[in-house]
C-alpha cells in the first residue's frame, strides 16, 4: 500500500481524491475522484487479478443496491450484514446476485 501512496502523490487531484467522503466507480476504466487512479494502477497495488477486481466491484454496486441505505434494501441482505456471519467473498457474492 505504501507503493500506491507514494504514487498518488504525483497524481493530480490526489488531495480531493484523498479526503473524498467514498469513491465514484463506474464501469469504464476509471475509478476514484477526478480519475485519479486507473483500475490497473488498483489491481496491481492489491496485488490481485482483473476477475478479483470485478467481483468486488460487482459486489459493491449489489451492496449498495440492496443493503441498508441502499437503493433497493432488501431485508435478507441487511440481516446478513447486522448478524456478522463471516460467508466469503464467493458465496457473498452468490447471495447478493441472487435477490
Amino acid at each position: 500500500m505504501q507503493w500506491l501512496k507514494a504514487e498518488a502523490l504525483n497524481h493530480p487531484g490526489y488531495n480531493t481524491f484523498r479526503t473524498a467522503q467514498h469513491w465514484n466507480v463506474s464501469s469504464s476504466d476509471r475509478m476514484g475522484i477526478h480519475d485519479v487512479f486507473n483500475k490497473k494502477v488498483i489491481q496491481e497495488a492489491l496485488g490481485v487479478r482483473g476477475t478479483q477486481l470485478s467481483e468486488a466491484e460487482t459486489g459493491a454496486v449489489l451492496v449498495n443496491k440492496y443493503g441498508l441505505g441502499g437503493t433497493q434494501p432488501n431485508q435478507a441482505v441487511i440481516r446478513m450484514f447486522e448478524s456478522g456471519k463471516c460467508i466469503g467473498h464467493k458465496a457473498l457474492l452468490s447471495f447478493l446476485k441472487e435477490i
